[in-house]
């Protein structure tokens, strides 16, 4: 059984920031190059700066150093308790509406034959390369997946095209 509890998380503080229609983005796999730069030009703090940095130098360094600088200047600020996180997604597939739930969770990984975290089967080949072979500090360790700099994580996408990742939640080993 999966092992799953609540966790902190990281919120924008609005004043600094300004509204979160400016600051947010959708994930970095349907993020062409003309869309990076209309969210870049949004905000100096649209989180598309973390998830998918310039493709200048190492982005992953990069957006581990823009996410550290947005948490000294507190423009990111961990919630002051530990909680479960209600998602909650509308959108539009051709002209049909739908409707993903979800919860955000810190859960312990497990190697994919003890069948208990089930990969997610749609993930795009050239994001799952990418995330596969980027060697990250403390990653892998035996039967356990690390976190990625910004969050990151394979698994759903919001987004209605199935592919990507689901950012969210630390796992229990990073505690």
């Amino acid at each position: 059984m999966a092992e799953i509890r609540a966790f902190r998380g990281l919120r924008y503080d609005e004043t600094l920031a300004g509204p979160l229609g400016d600051l947010i983005c959708p994930p970095y796999d349907v993020i062409d190059d003309a869309d990076r730069e209309r969210l870049v030009e949004r905000s100096p703090f649209n989180f598309v700066r973390v998830e998918l940095p310039r493709p200048d130098g190492d982005p992953y360094a990069a957006a581990a150093a823009t996410l550290s600088g947005w948490r000294q200047r507190k423009v990111l600020k961990p919630e002051s308790a530990d909680a479960i996180y209600v998602h909650d997604h509308e959108f539009a597939i051709g002209k049909a509406r739908a409707r993903r739930r979800g919860v955000h969770v810190a859960l312990r990984l497990h190697a994919l034959d003890e069948g208990i975290v089930m990969p997610h089967e749609l993930t795009f080949p050239k994001a799952k390369a990418d995330r596969l072979v980027r060697p990250v500090r403390g990653y892998p360790r035996r039967g356990r997946e690390r976190a990625r700099p910004g969050g990151r994580r394979r698994g759903a996408a919001p987004d209605g095209r199935g592919g990507g990742r689901r950012r969210a939640a630390p796992t229990l080993d990073d505690r």
